[in-house]
């Protein structure tokens, strides 16, 4: 079995063959696309296709694994800049939701997908990265403690309740053709974490 997370040479082909699939995805839905459309739009053989990837169902984990690691990077930049706690909790909310935004027709095809996800290995590298993310934002959360930016908290829960309220935005935003406002849904969201919702 090819290993669709780590190809031989990651190439411009192999790149292309990634943003024509994801393209294409977006486009006309997952179950439509075939790997010839794929390969004539990415300018490569279907072969090639073939030689990285088993099937659509590997391009997509590809895909979500790949945009997870972005997301990871964008984090840990943020996490890692001169801003003060608050305003790097803020912005990484921001970045969840931009990610999430940015990725909806992709996100839609990978809940419709569900049941073929879950049973390829790759299932278990993208759901291994999603637990590493609630890790990384309750280390946040510590830091915002830390710097008496927020009472003592058990982060692990408000990590948790951040996580539940980005991904069912994102879910509305994928399935119920809501309005998409990242900077306003980033302030909405922090300012309940930051002001709670009583008077």
């Amino acid at each position: 079995m090819k290993n669709t997370t780590s190809p031989k040479i990651v190439t411009d082909r192999y790149i292309a063959i990634l943003h024509a699939s994801e393209k294409l995805f977006a486009e006309k839905g997952f179950n439509t696309v075939t790997l010839e459309e794929i390969a004539k739009t990415a300018g490569v053989s279907k072969g090639l296709v073939n030689y990285h990837f088993n099937s659509k169902v590997d391009l997509l984990e590809q895909l979500l694994v790949n945009g997870l690691q972005t997301l990871s990077k964008k984090i840990e930049a943020m996490r890692n800049s001169d801003h003060s706690a608050r305003i790097k909790l803020h912005e990484i909310i921001r970045i969840y939701l931009e990610y999430g935004y940015n990725r909806l027709s992709l996100i839609r095809e990978s809940k419709l997908q569900h049941p073929n996800l879950v049973k390829s290995a790759s299932h278990f590298k993208i759901h291994k990265a999603i637990s590493d993310e609630k890790l990384r934002l309750a280390d946040i959360i510590d830091d915002c403690i830390a710097a008496g930016e927020l009472r003592p908290v058990n982060s692990n829960i408000v990590a948790n309740i951040l996580l539940g309220a980005i991904h069912e935005q994102i879910l509305d935003a994928t399935f119920e053709e809501k309005l998409i406002e990242i900077d306003k849904d980033a302030d909405e969201i922090a300012a309940m974490l930051y002001n709670g919702i009583s008077f």
